[in-house]
């Protein structure tokens, strides 16, 4: 009798555990495509890239600056303009500033992907 009912728990248990892991994987993907939509629009300066892109461009142009803040952030934007070409000459100066020939998708794609990667890692 208890073999029975041992089976059924852990019958009950694996479907359970199986559509959390659907639930989780379907609110993964969701995350992913509602980030990613239009992520090279606007094809200007929004809020936060003028302080974390101006940032990340001294950091590529090994330019000492202070920040009270930590600066991981800003060095993973600097290198992941690096990496897709960003030569850190934009100067960010104010929101609406057009991005004319920068390679600014780049640091955009890396902040969009992070935060459906924290969902991966928060499980």
């Amino acid at each position: 009798m208890t073999s029975v009912s041992a089976t059924l728990k852990t019958s009950s248990e694996t479907g359970s555990n199986k559509n959390w892991w659907l639930m989780f994987s379907a609110v993964v993907c969701f995350s992913f495509a509602s980030r990613f939509y239009q992520v090279t629009t606007p094809d200007h300066v929004c809020w936060d890239e003028t302080h974390f892109g101006k940032m990340g461009s001294w950091y590529i142009k090994r330019t000492f600056f202070f920040d009270v803040h930590p600066p991981l952030g800003k060095m993973l934007i600097a290198l992941s303009g690096y990496l897709t070409g960003y030569d850190g000459n934009f100067p960010f100066e104010k929101p609406g500033d057009k991005y004319s020939g920068v390679n600014y998708i780049g640091m955009r794609a890396f902040c969009t992907f992070l935060e459906p990667v924290s969902l991966l890692w928060a499980s």
